[in-house]
C-alpha cells in the first residue's frame, strides 16, 4: 500500500505456474495471473478499482520463450463499472547471438466503455523491444511500437507510433537501475465536436 497526499493505493498481484505433467524438460506449463489495485481519494470520496485476470500457455524456446495469453479486465469507479475488455497476447523473447535479445508482444482487446459509449471497440497494440548486451550487467534498450484504435466513432479512433531509447545496468551491493524515454505520436482519425483543429497527441 502507498499513501500520498492525493490519497492512498494498494496493489496485489498473484501468479501461479504449473508445468506439463509429462513434459520432463519443463518446457511447457500453464500461467494464471490476477492483478488488483485500489485507489483511495478521501477528500473528493472517490474510489478507482481495476483488476486483470490472464491465463496462459508457456513454452520454452532453445533461446527463449513464447507466452499465448487470454486476458480479461475490468475497471469501477465508486462501485459502478466503468470500462470492461476481452483479449489475447502473444509475447515471445528470444537471444539472438550473445549480445541482443528481441521482445515481440502484439495484444488484442475488445472494448467496452459503460459512460461513454462511442469509445466502444478494438485495440491493436505492436509492441518491440530490441536489447544490446553491453556486458552480463547492463544492456541498451532499443524501443519501437505502433497501436491501433477502431472505435464505434470515428473521434475516437486512432493510430499511434512510438519510438525510445532505455538504459539497465546492475550495481554493487543488489541494485539495479533502469531509465527510459520514449516520444509517441497518437493522430485520430476525425475531430471532436467543436474543436476545428485536427486531434493529435504527442
Amino acid at each position: 500500500t502507498v499513501a500520498d497526499d492525493a490519497g492512498q493505493i494498494a496493489e496485489v498481484r498473484a501468479i501461479a505456474r504449473k508445468f506439463s505433467g509429462n513434459d520432463a524438460n519443463r518446457r511447457n506449463a500453464f500461467i494464471a495471473a490476477l492483478d488488483g489495485r485500489v485507489e483511495r481519494f478521501p477528500s473528493i470520496d472517490r474510489t478507482n478499482t481495476t483488476g486483470q485476470l490472464s491465463l496462459g500457455v508457456e513454452h520454452r524456446l532453445p533461446r527463449g520463450k513464447a507466452l499465448f495469453r487470454l486476458l480479461t479486465g475490468l475497471a469501477h469507479q465508486d462501485g459502478d463499472r466503468t470500462y470492461r475488455y476481452d483479449g489475447l497476447s502473444i509475447e515471445t523473447n528470444t537471444r539472438i547471438g550473445d549480445r541482443w535479445r528481441l521482445y515481440f508482444g502484439p495484444e488484442y482487446r475488445q472494448e467496452t466503455y459503460d459512460r461513454t459509449r462511442g469509445e466502444d471497440g478494438s485495440t491493436f497494440d505492436l509492441p518491440v523491444q530490441l536489447d544490446r548486451f553491453a556486458g552480463p550487467d547492463s544492456f541498451v534498450r532499443f524501443i519501437a511500437g505502433a497501436t491501433f484504435g477502431r472505435k464505434r466513432h470515428d473521434r475516437f479512433s486512432f493510430d499511434e507510433a512510438r519510438l525510445g531509447l532505455g538504459y539497465y545496468r546492475e550495481m554493487p551491493m543488489g541494485f539495479s537501475g533502469y531509465a527510459e524515454v520514449i516520444a509517441a505520436r497518437r493522430t485520430y482519425h476525425d475531430d471532436f465536436p467543436g474543436i476545428s483543429d485536427p486531434r493529435r497527441d504527442e
